[in-house]
């Protein structure tokens, strides 16, 4: 991406996501990640990822017909599994 268009795109972290607010009560969520880029993120493929669902070691959200994924479920995972024996 060039200078000029990466400028124009202000990344946005979740943090500035999570201090926006809607309301004064309302906060906006959270972006969920799709079953694609969990897989991504954890460097394995499709079915493993829907192997660790059936398995009860990531919990999915459904939208509609789809699964979705919150971060901190993703990374809660991650942390259970540091010492190396994840499923």
């Amino acid at each position: 991406m060039s200078a000029e268009v990466s400028g124009a795109f202000r990344a946005v972290s979740l943090a500035d996501m999570r201090s926006h607010r809607l309301h004064a009560t309302e906060d906006v969520l959270a972006p969920l990640l799709s079953l694609n880029e969990v897989a991504r993120l954890l460097h394995v493929s499709r079915p493993t990822v829907y192997g660790l669902v059936r398995g009860g070691h990531l919990q999915p959200i459904r939208v509609g017909e789809r699964l979705r994924f919150e971060e901190a479920n993703v990374r809660a995972y991650l942390e259970r599994n540091r010492d190396g024996h994840a499923p």
